[in-house]
């Protein structure tokens, strides 16, 4: 019996997995948690920098030249100031409406002409349509000269083609207009009047023919009285008149700059603006920007819209799970202890990589994450091989700790980075990470395979800012590897 005792112990000490190098490589698969906090403030802030943005998108675009002097800007605001007045009164004749459709006419070449660009509008198509233009304005001031004595009452067919002889020169030509960057009041990117006030030369085309039938239709019912009130009612003109008068009215303030007390109010009252306090100035009728401010104070507002909490409003706790997949190596050595080597250990270096894909009802993200560090496992083999002819192949278990970093690589990270000092977003892409390794393994000499799983337990706090929090963890990755042993 003791024979057969010692002869077994001596087999099993025979057939006992060996110690050396190895090396795995396998597939990982598992999932990730996103958790989101949000107070909302982003959105606040970004709305308030919207709303100063468009204020100065729209009245900071003009740009002195030397033709566009004050006094030549002051001229341009009293005959703008002229035809706005005059656009004031809805008709309710058929004069006044032939007078409102001059008066259109009229102004919207005023406000061409006053932000021209040099040499987009042929000399010759110029001088007609300014000629036309004064014609025009004395008739509507009763300023007959020599050369004009043409009147509403008279001649409303004649001057109404003349005023279509403005918008039709104005639409065939396109001129363009010259309010610094090619973006007068930051209405069209183009530069190109067509562009800019089609709707508009279309509106005042409508007017023309609206007051030429109704003057035609008032002097053929009542020839002696063509100016009676009450004659004329027409939602569509009347719609039209609105909106000329608005483009005359907003020429107006661009030109003065009367804006400047809303936009220093506006941002007085933009959180952290105080970096910009410079950011505007005016000069008589010159009206300018610090161009490095406002450069500056584009990019923040461009960095706040496309902030993916912009459109996010208060969360107090959100948690929002994804899939992950990737791949893992090891490197390290494994050694086992007593007569038997039932029992060991192993030490290795590790590199895993994965990819996540997390889905909410704010923002979609995908990640890479990478996990490298050292780790170091407990060896229980429940079935022992050795090296002999009589080898069988080692089953066991193992189970152990690793210390690593983790860094997370976020589709996100281009629209929540900050760049202005004045804020300070907080991205912290990489941490130290502390995981739990456990699983089956099967090896015989050179070869085995291992079914485990590490779990990770320390979050990423990968954002912070304005009361906005993001962090990320890897929950679990079940991970199927080969192994070679040396």
């Amino acid at each position: 019996m003791k024979k057969t005792i010692l002869l077994s112990l001596m087999v099993s000490s025979l057939l006992a997995e060996n110690d050396g190098v190895f090396m795995s490589v396998g597939y990982q698969i598992g999932e990730a948690v996103q958790q989101v906090k949000n107070t909302g403030e982003i959105q606040k802030v970004s709305n308030a920098y919207e709303n100063l943005n468009n204020l100065l998108t729209r009245y900071n675009e003009l740009k002195q030249t030397a033709s566009n002097t004050d006094s030549s800007t002051a001229q341009a605001i009293d005959n703008l100031k002229e035809s706005a007045n005059r656009l004031k009164t809805t008709p309710n004749s058929a004069n006044q409406a032939v007078s409102s459709a001059l008066s259109s006419a009229v102004g919207m070449w005023q406000v061409i002409a006053s932000n021209l660009a040099s040499g987009t509008l042929p000399t010759n198509e110029y001088n007609q349509i300014n000629a036309i233009s004064q014609l025009l304005q004395n008739t509507l001031e009763n300023k007959n000269t020599a050369n004009n004595n043409t009147t509403i009452d008279n001649d409303a067919s004649k001057l109404l083609d003349d005023a279509k002889t403005i918008i039709s020169t104005l639409q065939s030509q396109c001129p363009g207009i010259d309010g610094g960057n090619g973006k007068p009041w930051g209405i069209n990117a183009s530069g190109n009047a067509c562009a800019i006030f089609g709707n508009t030369f279309n509106a005042i085309n409508s007017m023309i023919d609206s007051a030429k039938k109704a003057a035609a239709e008032s002097r053929r019912t009542d020839p002696e009285s063509p100016n009676q009130p009450n004659a004329f009612t027409n939602a569509d003109f009347n719609k039209n008149l609105n909106q000329v008068s608005s483009v005359i009215n907003d020429t107006i303030s661009y030109l003065k700059g009367d804006n400047l007390a809303t936009i220093y109010n506006t941002l007085q009252k933009t959180p952290d603006s105080k970096g910009f306090h410079s950011l505007v100035s005016r000069s008589s009728y010159s009206y300018s920007l610090n161009e490095t401010q406002y450069s500056q104070f584009q990019t923040t507002t461009k960095e706040f819209g496309h902030n993916p909490f912009r459109s996010v409003g208060l969360i107090n706790s959100q948690v929002n799970n994804g899939a992950m997949n990737g791949v893992g190596v090891q490197l390290g050595y494994k050694q086992f202890f007593g007569k038997n080597k039932f029992f060991g250990i192993r030490y290795y270096a590790f590199f895993d990589y994965n990819h996540a894909y997390i889905k909410s009802n704010f923002f979609n993200s995908a990640s890479n994450v990478f996990t490298y560090g050292a780790g170091s496992d407990l060896l229980l083999n429940f079935i022992n091989g050795g090296s002999d002819k009589n080898r069988k192949v080692s089953f066991g278990i193992f189970g152990g700790i690793a210390l690593a970093g983790t860094t997370w690589l976020n589709s996100q990270s281009a629209n929540l980075k900050t760049t202005n000092s004045a804020y300070s977003a907080k991205i912290n892409n990489t941490n130290f990470q502390f995981l739990f390794n456990t699983g089956l393994r099967l090896q015989g000499i050179h070869h085995g395979v291992e079914l485990g799983v590490k779990i990770p337990t320390i979050n990423t706090n990968y954002y912070s800012f304005m009361g906005a929090k993001l962090a990320y963890r890897r929950l679990y990755s079940v991970y199927f590897n080969y192994v070679l042993a040396y």
